[in-house]
């Protein structure tokens, strides 16, 4: 259990972030208990070596993969703008997304 978080650590952490602590022992036991393992585990992260490893800013290396641009058929344009319930000066209008 990492000795640098304790009972003071985890209230001056809940002022800061305003939230408000369990009035149960027990509860704000586990959360030291868990906040010290999610410590822990860094500092073993820490130990790891990382020496002639580049940093990456994300695990994919695709970079922007666009469909090529394809010319729109219009020979069905009317049956679509039949099937909407109203139109206005060729546009195709919908009801207001946000009021």
């Amino acid at each position: 259990m990492s000795d640098k978080i304790n009972e003071k650590t985890i209230e001056h952490l809940a002022k800061l972030a305003r939230i408000e602590l369990e009035k149960d022992a027990k509860k704000n036991k586990k959360l030291l208990l868990d906040l010290s393992s999610i410590l822990d585990y860094f500092e073993n992260l820490k130990a790891v070596d990382t020496a002639g490893i580049s940093p990456t800013i994300g695990s994919a290396l695709v970079k922007n993969a666009y469909r090529e641009d394809e010319e729109l058929d219009i020979s069905n344009l009317s049956l679509l703008k039949n099937q909407f319930p109203k139109s206005e000066n060729e546009y195709l209008k919908i009801p207001p997304v946000f009021e």
